[in-house]
């Protein structure tokens, strides 16, 4: 252990634990197949995607993992969607083709935004409070292991001042467990004095069953079905205000 922190090596979640991209990942969704204007403020793009649509993306973003999974939101909005085997099931009537043009689809539209409206794009995303600190702490010694594409995450941490702190960001992460474990064998660390937190409670189940501690960050995108399932699985959870004590 190093100072006043309980490990060696922190591995977190980007969007949900360190960022909140809600809003950027909405308008990703919702506009990868649309046409988006490169001159019209993106305040102005994101205002105009409908409620419907966006209630229905909060509904579902508990549930999602990769960026594949935010397609489901376009799926039939007259599903009802629960828990994580609804959302699943849901998912699993979407053509990978389709999900497939999608994915590329989102990650050129995101690209586009990064290029052409930087400043823009860099201001859709907040840090959640408590959050620099913690990197502060633990600085040198924290990866980000993350679905989302590297350089978006490393912009938004440079953005932020929060570049510094981070020793290496996995990006398009399918296998959270994978790459927690080899970021802990690379860096010569014992899985025990490794920790990991996402709030996806899937991802925090994955990676504690590679053998790396993890917590249940509940400050990110939960739902009342998650606080069932973590208590039933005992898996430790962790608030916003508890990050003062990791």
């Amino acid at each position: 252990m190093t100072g006043d922190r309980g490990s060696r090596l922190l591995l977190l979640d980007f969007d949900g634990v360190i960022a909140d991209s809600v809003e950027e990942c909405l308008a990703v969704t919702w506009f990868a197949d649309r046409p988006s204007e490169s001159d019209v403020p993106l305040a102005q793009q994101f205002s105009a995607v409908p409620e419907v649509f966006r209630a229905r993306f909060h509904q579902l973003r508990p549930f999602a993992r990769t960026l594949d999974d935010f397609f489901v939101a376009k799926a039939d909005s007259d599903y009802p969607v629960r828990r994580q085997s609804d959302f699943d099931a849901l998912k699993a009537t979407q053509p990978e083709t389709d999900r497939q043009a999608f994915t590329t689809a989102a990650t050129a539209l995101r690209h586009r935004w990064r290029t052409g409206q930087r400043q823009q794009w860099l201001d859709t995303h907040t840090i959640f409070d408590g959050v620099a600190e913690v990197l502060q702490r633990y600085s040198g010694d924290v990866f980000v292991i993350t679905a989302k594409d590297a350089e978006s995450s490393i912009e938004i941490l440079e953005h932020f001042g929060l570049d510094k702190h981070v020793a290496g960001v996995v990006g398009d992460v399918s296998d959270k467990g994978m790459a927690a474990r080899c970021l802990s064998l690379g860096r010569g660390v014992a899985f025990a004095e490794a920790v990991f937190i996402d709030d996806n409670l899937t991802n925090v189940a994955r990676v504690r069953s590679a053998g790396i501690p993890s917590r249940w960050a509940r400050w990110g995108w939960t739902s009342p079905e998650h606080d069932a399932v973590a208590a039933a699985q005992e898996i430790d959870s962790i608030d916003l205000h508890e990050l003062d004590g990791l």
